[in-house]
């Protein structure tokens, strides 16, 4: 019976998964959006929510929180703190989205898009976009122009 495990292994021992958690989350908060599989986009989402709601509290022990979480990354903390956390102020939850990609091929486990919110409509937006400008031609999604 498998009552009260959480989590997923994803085939690593305990160190090297806390570590792939912590970097994962790392690149999510930094950039914004990553691509990954859907496992481990659905495992660091609970980490990056709890990372947000503490730089939303904005208090000296919030941030002495995270800077524990991420001793070797400044400039992630002062981004969470200064321009995440702002953004997410009157938002209680959901502050990530998980966009599904697909099967990247036949044996590989299905792709997935782990963004913020706001990101993630702005995709969104971008991809139907493109779906109307196909009858006219097709857009450069890294550019966001029209190629015919």
């Amino acid at each position: 019976m498998g009552h009260r495990i959480g989590g997923r292994k994803l085939s690593r021992k305990q160190g090297p998964r806390l570590a792939l958690y912590k970097n994962l989350t790392v690149s999510v908060l930094r950039y914004e959006r990553i691509q990954t599989t859907e496992a481990k986009a659905k495992e660091i989402r609970g980490r990056g929510r709890e990372m947000i709601t503490l730089a939303k509290r904005g208090d000296l022990a919030a941030r002495r929180a995270v800077i524990a979480e991420f001793p070797n990354e400044p400039l992630v903390v002062t981004k969470l703190f200064d321009e995440i956390a702002p953004k997410y102020a009157d938002r209680n939850s959901g502050f990530t989205r998980i966009v599904h990609l697909g099967q990247r091929s036949v044996t590989q486990p299905r792709s997935s898009r782990s963004s913020s919110s706001d990101e993630a409509r702005d995709v969104e937006l971008n991809s139907s976009a493109e779906q109307s400008a196909d009858a006219q031609g097709s857009v450069d999604a890294r550019e966001g122009v029209l190629v015919r």
